[in-house]
């Protein structure tokens, strides 16, 4: 009998340390796909493509993370599918049954059209920070969690559109453009257009991660998809606008849970997690003015809807603090 070649035995990759008893798919498939440069077996006479100094955090070990959901292209592509099927055919009933038609026409053009449909710009200006953080992340896991991340921002974006011409084509007053001139000009949505292109500007691809996802979108899109827009719409006779904003906000639920992890895996490095927490505390710190700000900016909003501005803020606010106190990184001493 020859001997065992090297690929005989257990198919496991061992030099992988799973997070379970047993390596997962998601684990196999896609951890150490990303060659750094600390991993190459020559040096790199060029500027490596994954550069250490990319963000200011330090890790022992990048390739530690996991996402929470264990997300990767199969699965991911198709919760995706389910999630759009299930948009078309609760358009589809609705329009069947002439309910998107009793839709009042202060609500679809001066809500749903003239801020729920620039919202996509919102949307689409997020996914391409997070796509730019993607490429220079310190680890496939990462990566690989920040693309689908983006993926998410851009589709929502692609649902506002597709709504817009669902309801134009059903006679519903939206307006006949995508609304770039309202993102560009209306004063209640300046505060997010300056957010968007200042992440967009932020080179610290963990800077935009986690910005993004813990101050972003657990405060500022929550104030304006979850307390603004999905809790006034059954006031006006909407049944369809929730049901994307409850899409868009199981996505949300899913990134968010997964920043909050890789925070807790940088603030709890045992070489530089004092260093770590310095930094995201004062990330949180610095932008957290910005975020009230366009919330305030928003207010208009709130009006023309119905919805008290300070308690939809009350609520959102009491969420956010929660969520950060029971993760590794509780509530910046540097906000009040």
């Amino acid at each position: 009998m020859s001997e065992k070649g090297p690929f005989d035995g257990p198919r496991d990759f061992f030099y992988i340390t799973p997070m379970g008893r047993r390596l997962s798919e998601y684990e196999a498939l896609n951890q150490y796909i990303l060659p750094l440069e600390t991993s190459m077996d020559h040096p790199v006479a060029k500027r490596a493509g994954w550069p250490a100094d990319s963000t200011a955090l330090r890790s022992e070990n990048w390739y530690a993370f996991r996402d929470p959901a264990q997300r990767w292209q199969r699965p991911y592509i198709k919760r995706q599918a389910e999630q759009e099927r299930g948009l078309e055919r609760a358009l589809a009933s609705a329009r069947d049954a002439g309910r998107l038609s009793r839709m009042p026409a202060e609500w679809a053009e001066g809500v749903i059209g003239d801020v729920y449909v620039p919202a996509a710009f919102f949307e689409r200006g997020l996914s391409r920070a997070l796509m730019h953080a993607a490429g220079i992340a310190l680890s496939d896991m990462v990566m690989l969690t920040l693309i689908l991340n983006s993926s998410d921002k851009e589709r929502h974006a692609q649902d506002i559109v597709f709504y817009h011409y669902d309801l134009a084509e059903a006679g519903v007053p939206v307006g006949a453009d995508v609304r770039l001139s309202r993102w560009l000009e209306d004063p209640a949505l300046q505060g997010l257009r300056a957010l968007v292109e200042h992440i967009n500007a932020t080179s610290d691809w963990a800077e935009v991660a986690l910005v993004v996802n813990l101050l972003v979108e657990p405060l500022l899109s929550r104030f304006l998809f979850n307390e603004l827009l999905w809790q006034a719409a059954a006031a006006h006779r909407d049944v369809t606008t929730p049901a994307i904003l409850g899409e868009a906000e199981n996505d949300r639920q899913l990134n968010i849970a997964a920043m909050v992890s890789f925070a807790s895996l940088v603030l709890d490095d045992e070489t530089h997690g004092e260093h770590n927490r310095g930094l995201v505390e004062g990330w949180l710190t610095s932008w957290y003015p910005e975020i009230v700000a366009a919330m305030e900016t928003l207010a208009p909003v709130a009006e023309r809807v119905g919805v008290d501005t300070g308690e939809a803020r009350s609520t959102v606010e009491a969420a956010w603090r929660s969520l950060l106190a029971g993760s590794s990184l509780g509530v910046p001493a540097g906000v009040n």
